[in-house]
């Protein structure tokens, strides 16, 4: 499930090159797949930020390809 999850939010990152700016947060489809802050235990936290690492990885791999 979780490299699923970390899957999911490297291709929306790709996606959404272009349509907002590189911070996660402006995505408001990506904000709702992360884990609740309510169930903020070790792993999830974890889980959170290899999210993030993967969605800013997907933009960033994106926006390199733009660059001529």
């Amino acid at each position: 499930m979780s490299k699923q999850l970390i899957e999911n939010s490297y291709q929306m990152g790709l996606k959404a090159f272009g349509q907002y700016h590189s911070a996660p947060y402006l995505n408001k489809e990506f904000m709702q797949t992360i884990p609740s802050l309510n169930a903020m235990d070790d792993q999830a936290f974890k889980l959170r930020i290899k999210m993030y690492k993967a969605y800013i990885k997907g933009w960033t791999e994106k926006h390199l390809e733009s660059i001529p």
